[in-house]
């Protein structure tokens, strides 16, 4: 493809050609010495040439003349080409300066479809179509496009728009480099675009060529002349949060004078691609809104924690662009973050079991204190090395989640692709989702509170109505099982003290060989025994209280309180809760709760043991009452009878299956049963 030129000048002198330059030569389609010596208008179609002998006829007479006249030139293949030629006179020479109308026509036709592109743009729905439809318009017209974006010294080519026929040229001298690796270091055309907003340049050959492989720099600046492509105009596209774009035009038919048309362009484009991005902003915002609304309704209806995560994780998924979700919240202690959530997509099993627990000195623990959320690449500071190894993923959110001034948790999402802008991006909308689940948090926190408080005052109750039970074993079997369902525990075992030994009677949780190892224990040593004297509670830990010779996982409980069961001053026997080894410590407000338990079930087993006690004095003495009217009724001298009644009433007293009465005889070197039948069956 070359370039014709649009302007060339004769000399004529006497109706004949003196001098034609190459530009003229090349508008006449003959070389520049086939011209002179001939006249003219030998040149002109026929209707022509009798009106410039008329204007020459005009001009003798001295007549006024007009400065310019359109003139149709005859080429030599019979086609003609529009021209305009400008007369100016030196003495007998005429000097023409003819200009091809045709290329103003084309002009004026590329800046007419320019002027049309800005209109049909404002037609688009999104930034990315409205800058593709600038790029296949242009090229359709011919001419060479390319929108570039200034990053610091350098400028980054995002895409390059050519026409068909110079496409093939062009992927010859890119060498395979795709067009947004192209960049080059920031001309003075460049500079000039930013600042100005628009420029025109005639040389853009120098500068193109620095975007293509060095190999290629000569070539291009050889097909840029060729083909006409030196002439371009710059301009500045104002696009909200891409500072530096610009879009450069390139074209034979540009002139200097149409930089204020472009400018136009360039406001229009800006128009367009800021009324897509606030249609784009308005339609995210509604799909947030959308989904924000949806996620309300889960947490208002949710009572399991969990699954509720798992659906809202899933709503928000698409417009978060996040891969996976997790959410921590303090543990009782306030010490550590636990992992209440993690979905499936978060990755390896390994990151979850390395990120169960946090301390609250880690990054997590510090967004929940800062309460700012923010975005950081993967590794970032502060980070456990092996949890992060154990990451698939680019960059992290994190959000604190705060619900009545209060943290109840953080809220983390993982981005595999799009890095740290992706995170940012979606930081507003997971902090809209984070308020939700921090309500759902707060709500499970409260009506867990609320059940427990119901529970530990039902457990007062039912305590109080267990006392009535006057079986010591059966009333602390009960209390056992109910005590450790509300403060959850998963251990308990409940001791009667004997003088100085401690005698299991109930217990729940424990295995077969670690109740037969507790079923007796010193009621004076270690920490038991520390709760016993000082008749409190005691915290510890279960491989402190518990010593050897137990068995190992008798010792490998976690948390542990002792409550001494209180009957007015004295410890009636011992309550001992546990939770596992990974379990929060007991708090104080289930010390104080257990505390006051104790108080209950001691009076009550007190109770029972005095009825067992009065229950048992009472059997003695119907036995005794029954024994001494069996004697008063028996025949006298009726021994045998005597005895027999006697033993009968005592085994019933006694609760035993049979009683003896034995004589000595043989002076006193052997037994002789004293009745006859069962009581035989003792004798050796």
């Amino acid at each position: 493809m070359t370039r014709l030129p649009s302007e060339g000048t004769m000399v004529i002198r006497g109706g004949l050609v003196v001098f034609a330059s190459e530009g003229l030569a090349a508008l006449f389609g003959r070389p520049a010495p086939e011209l002179v010596g001939r006249a003219s208008i030998d040149f002109l179609v026929p209707e022509d040439r009798r009106r410039m002998l008329e204007v020459l006829e005009r001009r003798d007479r001295g007549e006024a003349i007009p400065p310019s006249l359109e003139l149709t030139v005859l080429l030599p293949d019979g086609t003609t080409r529009a021209t305009e030629g400008h007369f100016e006179y030196d003495g007998p020479d005429a000097i023409v300066h003819v200009r091809d109308l045709g290329a103003d026509a084309a002009r004026r036709r590329l800046l007419e479809a320019i002027a049309a592109t800005g209109v049909a743009v404002r037609a688009e729905t999104s930034e990315d179509a409205v800058l593709a439809r600038v790029r296949d318009e242009l090229a359709s017209v011919g001419v060479v496009s390319a929108l570039l974006r200034l990053e610091g010294d350098r400028a980054h080519a995002i895409w390059v728009g050519v026409p068909d026929a110079l496409r093939e040229d062009f992927r010859a001298l890119a060498r395979g480099v795709a067009p947004e690796d192209l960049s080059g270091p920031v001309g003075e055309f460049a500079r000039r675009i930013s600042a100005e907003g628009c420029a025109f340049t005639d040389d853009w050959a120098a500068g193109a060529a620095n975007y293509l492989p060095p190999a290629s720099g000569a070539d291009a600046r050889s097909l840029i002349a060729r083909a006409g492509f030196g002439r371009s105009i710059g301009v500045r596209i104002d696009r909200p949060g891409d500072p530096g774009l610009y879009l450069v035009v390139a074209s034979s038919l540009l002139r200097g004078e149409d930089v204020p048309a472009f400018r136009l362009f360039g406001a229009q484009l800006s128009a367009a691609l800021e009324v897509t991005r606030t249609i784009s902003d308005l339609s995210r915002r509604n799909a947030h809104l959308d989904v924000l609304a949806q996620v309300a309704a889960l947490a208002g209806d949710a009572t399991d924690l969990p699954a509720f995560l798992s659906r809202a994780s899933e709503l928000v998924r698409p417009l978060g662009r996040f891969s996976g979700i997790a959410v921590w919240i303090p543990d009782e202690s306030g010490t550590e973050l636990r992992l209440l959530y993690m979905d499936n997509a978060s990755g390896v099993a390994a990151l979850r079991d390395r990120s169960s627990r946090s301390p609250m000195s880690s990054p997590l623990g510090e967004v929940l204190r800062s309460r700012t959320a923010r975005a950081t690449p993967v590794p970032y500071p502060g980070g456990d090395p092996g949890v992060m190894a154990a990451m698939p993923f680019q960059a992290i959110a994190w959000i604190p989640l705060v619900a009545r001034s209060r943290g109840v948790g953080v809220l983390v999402a993982g981005f595999r692709e799009g890095g740290v802008a992706d995170a940012e991006a979606s930081l507003e909308l997971l902090t809209a989702v984070g308020a939700h689940f921090a309500s759902a948090i707060e709500s499970q926190r409260l009506f867990g509170d609320l059940r427990r408080r119901v529970g530990e005052l039902t457990l007062l109750v039912d305590v109080a109505r267990a006392s009535a039970q006057l079986d010591p074993a059966l009333l602390l079997e009960a209390a056992v099982r109910r005590i450790s369902a509300t403060v959850r525990a998963g251990v308990a075992a409940a001791f009667l003290r004997e003088r100085d030994r401690l005698r299991l009677l109930s217990s729940l949780g424990l295995d077969a060989d670690c109740a037969r190892a507790l079923d007796e224990l010193p009621a004076d040593a270690g920490v038991l025994g520390t709760a016993i004297a000082q008749r409190a509670v005691m915290h510890t830990s279960a491989e402190e209280a518990l010593r050897e010779p137990l068995p190992e996982r008798c010792r490998s409980l976690g948390p542990l309180l002792a409550i001494p069961l209180l009957a007015k001053n004295d410890v009636v026997g011992l309550l001992v809760l546990a939770r596992g080894a990974d379990g929060p410590p007991f708090d104080p407000g289930e010390a104080a709760l257990l505390s006051s338990v104790g108080a209950q079930l001691g009076l009550a087993v007190d109770a029972a043991r005095l009825f067992a006690n009065l229950r048992r004095r009472l059997s003695d003495f119907e036995a005794v009452q029954a024994l001494t009217l069996q004697v008063f009724a028996s025949a006298p001298g009726d021994v045998g009878a005597l005895l027999r009644d006697a033993c009968r009433e005592i085994a019933r007293a006694l609760a035993a299956p049979s009683a003896a009465v034995f004589l000595l005889e043989g002076g006193g070197t052997r037994l002789r049963p004293a009745t006859e039948g069962r009581p035989k069956a003792l004798l050796p």
